[in-house]
């Protein structure tokens, strides 16, 4: 049996998630494993490897009428023939994610779709290059946690458009950046160290961790300073993105509320169509810059 992406039915037929449904929707399976997790959370998982499926019924014991469901498969197609194994390497299965949505017309409606890799993730490199040998016209690929003028060379060296820095850049950096057409985002919080950024030319300016501040910041710290490219990152969420956007940031940075990993696992991209949806909408709306930024 083939798992398809938007085309296999089976849970998403169950109405009124129960564990006999489904039994009776996928029969008995071959191995059933029960474990209680801490805060008294009762994990049971049903194992069909005939069909390369595991299904977890979860139930909170102190509320047992709260129950959830997820599910593994070994193996997910997105296309009769390409699919997205078990346990499959992020640098393999990411270029495959945005194919998907490229040849899916996925992409299409946004100016600009930016992706940024960060550097302590395994195989950082490999994931930049797989991703800028797709060709996609309308994703720029970036780097992300770059701490030093090494890490930036290095990463520069495939390709990058943009990178972030979760700390200030020194000026060789920033220098290193504008010789190079890449956009530097250096880290800040307090406005000496914004002014700072600014003295050495950054072109935009990350706040972060945004979600410890107050929005009235973004807007206190522009008047003293003038107007200035500020990107949010850290705690922003697709429900509060609006509010950062409001309160004078021109940029926004959304890592896990945008994409999480599970769905990935469990193809769930329709979450993720919907979120980026959501945000190409907020953006028109505000009339503020058509990029978005995606761990």
């Amino acid at each position: 049996m083939k798992f398809i992406l938007n085309k296999t039915s089976g849970i998403n037929q169950i109405e009124n998630i129960l564990l006999e449904k489904i039994l009776k929707t996928f029969s008995f399976p071959e191995n059933i494993e029960i474990n209680i997790e801490k805060d008294n959370i009762l994990d049971i998982c049903l194992e069909y490897p005939d069909i390369d499926l595991n299904i977890y019924y979860v139930i909170n014991l102190k509320s047992p009428q709260n129950h959830t469901i997820h599910f593994i498969v070994k193996k997910l197609y997105l296309t009769d023939s390409n699919f997205i194994e078990e346990d499959e390497e992020i640098n393999k299965t990411l270029p495959k994610i945005i194919k998907y949505l490229k040849d899916n017309k996925k992409l299409e409606e946004y100016k600009c779709f930016n992706v940024e890799v960060t550097l302590n993730t395994s195989s950082s490199l490999e994931i930049i290059d797989a991703l800028n040998k797709l060709n996609l016209k309308n994703v720029k690929v970036g780097a992300g946690t770059v701490l030093n003028l090494k890490q930036l060379q290095e990463a520069a060296k495939y390709g990058i458009k943009f990178a972030l820095s979760p700390i200030m850049m020194t000026n060789e950096m920033i220098d290193f950046c504008k010789r190079s057409s890449i956009t530097s985002v250096p880290g800040a919080l307090t406005p000496s160290e914004i002014y700072q950024m600014m003295l050495y030319g950054a072109d935009i300016i990350k706040v972060f961790p945004a979600s410890t501040l107050d929005f009235g910041y973004y807007k206190a710290i522009q008047a003293p300073l003038g107007n200035l490219d500020i990107m949010a990152v850290g705690g922003v969420t697709v429900s509060n993105a609006s509010d950062f956007l409001r309160a004078g940031c021109k940029y926004i940075g959304i890592g896990s509320s945008l994409c999480k990993v599970k769905d990935i696992q469990s193809g769930n991209f329709k979450e993720l169509e919907n979120n980026i949806s959501k945000l190409n909408k907020l953006f028109i709306e505000l009339g503020g810059k058509n990029d978005k930024e995606s761990d």
